[in-house]
């Protein structure tokens, strides 16, 4: 651990254990959360793209397959992000969902804390603009697609009946469906809801 990142942790006024291991990092991750039940892994990411991740991989994203507990990742961790978020808590959470088993796993776990926070917790889907059973008529016939009009509207049921009624009390529920690009409409999703 850096000076700078130690000199962090200290202010909080938790229990701090470092445990230094060699080999492989995924695997030691892993069995360390596993030894240790581990309840929420955090890990920072470097986010390497193109030929390096191909070559390198991504440690991230092999802990997060197969990690047995939820994980949450850091990348590009802005300045003084303990004491934004951790200070007073989050105030705006955003669930991105597939409509999934893992999904509906992630959802409890914002829910939590939405409620532990006070926090708002924004639902988003994303339909892709251009299903692949549909590509050719909606070449023919661009502004035709029911098929893309009937996901939108399923996707708009589905989201809006995951959090039932009685767990909205305390927290405030916003639903987002869009189209286009999943990757890229979650980082749009998440700047426009800060």
């Amino acid at each position: 651990i850096r000076d700078s990142s130690v000199t962090g942790v200290q202010t909080c006024a938790l229990p701090i254990s470092v445990l230094l291991n060699s080999g492989d990092l995924a695997a030691r991750i892993l069995e360390t959360e596993s030894k240790e039940r581990i309840d929420l892994l955090v890990m920072g990411s470097h986010g390497h793209h193109g030929f390096t991740r191909l070559i390198m991989g991504s440690n991230a994203e092999n802990i997060i397959h197969s990690s047995v507990c939820p994980v949450l990742v850091i990348s590009k961790p802005t300045g003084g992000l303990l004491d934004k978020t951790l200070g007073r808590g989050f105030k705006s959470l955003l669930l991105a969902t597939d409509f999934s088993a893992f999904s509906d796993r992630a959802l409890v776990i914002a829910l939590k804390w939405a409620h532990a926070f006070k926090a708002r917790l924004t639902l988003f889907h994303c339909v892709e603009k251009v299903p692949d059973a549909t590509k050719g008529i909606t070449e023919i016939f661009p502004e035709y697609n029911p098929y893309f009009e009937r996901q939108l509207a399923r996707a708009w049921e589905q989201i809006e009946h995951l959090v039932p009624e009685a767990e909205r009390k305390d927290i405030q529920v916003v639903c987002e469906v869009r189209h286009g690009n999943p990757k890229e409409e979650v980082f749009r999703v998440a700047e426009e809801k800060n």
